[in-house]
């Protein structure tokens, strides 16, 4: 699955697009994919009207088999049917895509992670729509532990790949990154850091960055031990610590000609209270 950074928005936007839609992660014929959803039915035809073939466990596999051209709408989320077979069985039929995990399978210790969208309401006006989307750990068919976001925004939702050892964060062996914005300019983009220690999820706050075609960048991001690549170096301090950064960019056309460049970034440690991660306050421009 393609990973997007911040960083590539910001260098290659050129224009603002006039997009309201919501781009869910769809499957294809021939992949496989996870159960979201909780003792689900598996249907005769794309209706939940129609018999039930079997029942599906969170996190049990199967085949896509096709993408059906009838949809359902349930809690506020409008997506397709998929016809699908139930892995290691004959059994087919068809399943809602809001009851498909938008992750490939991950399992970890025994433990298979599955996430999705729940709900969604309406925007109104400027007032861009609101989702819901949860993480879920799963042992054996039953769901062990979740954690949840909600997210005002439009655009493409989807998690990059499974990060193992969670960029040296100590205690932590996963990190999982949702994305969920508009690739394009003047457009907020949202990141959801979720860590797994091997029983319980845990959250970072989510970060929310935009930019403008070099004009304007307001970028958060977090800091861990060890960067994701060679080209985003961790903090290399502490193992069991998280820095939020803030990295602001503005360019101002003055009255008499020419620009003022405004160009400033904040560093500071996260704090921990349990298993909730909070940002530190004053991040604001400096003075």
């Amino acid at each position: 699955m393609k990973h997007l950074s911040i960083l590539i928005i910001i260098l290659f936007c050129t224009c603002p697009v006039m997009a309201q839609d919501f781009s869910y992660h769809q499957w294809n014929p021939g992949d496989t994919a996870a159960i979201f959803g909780d003792k689900i039915n598996m249907r005769a035809q794309p209706s939940t009207d129609a018999g039930t073939v079997t029942q599906l466990a969170a996190a049990d596999q199967v085949s896509i088999l096709e993408v059906s051209d009838k949809t359902a709408t349930l809690n506020g989320l409008t997506l397709p049917w998929y016809k699908v077979q139930a892995l290691g069985t004959r059994s087919t039929g068809y399943v809602w895509g809001g009851l498909l995990s938008i992750m490939p399978p991950t399992l970890s210790n025994g433990v298979q992670l599955v996430a999705g969208a729940i709900k969604s309401v309406p925007g109104t006006g400027d007032n861009p729509a609101e989702y819901q989307f949860e993480l879920r750990a799963v042992r054996n068919g039953a769901v062990v532990n979740k954690i949840s976001t909600s997210i005002k925004s439009g655009g493409h939702a989807y998690f990059s790949s499974v990060e193992q050892g969670a960029r040296g964060l100590k205690g932590y062996s996963l990190l999982l990154i949702m994305n969920m914005g508009y690739e394009a300019c003047g457009y907020p983009w949202y990141e959801w850091y979720v860590l797994w220690d091997g029983s319980q999820l845990s959250a970072l706050p989510v970060c929310e960055s935009i930019a403008d075609a070099g004009v304007f960048s307001h970028t958060e991001s977090y800091m861990f031990p060890q960067g994701p690549d060679e080209y985003s170096p961790g903090h290399y301090g502490p193992e069991d610590q998280v820095y939020f950064a803030i990295e602001h960019h503005e360019m101002e056309e003055l009255d008499t000609g020419g620009w003022n460049e405004n160009s400033w970034k904040r560093v500071r440690p996260m704090t921990r209270s349990g298993k909730q991660w909070i940002r530190p306050k004053k991040m604001d421009e400096p003075k």
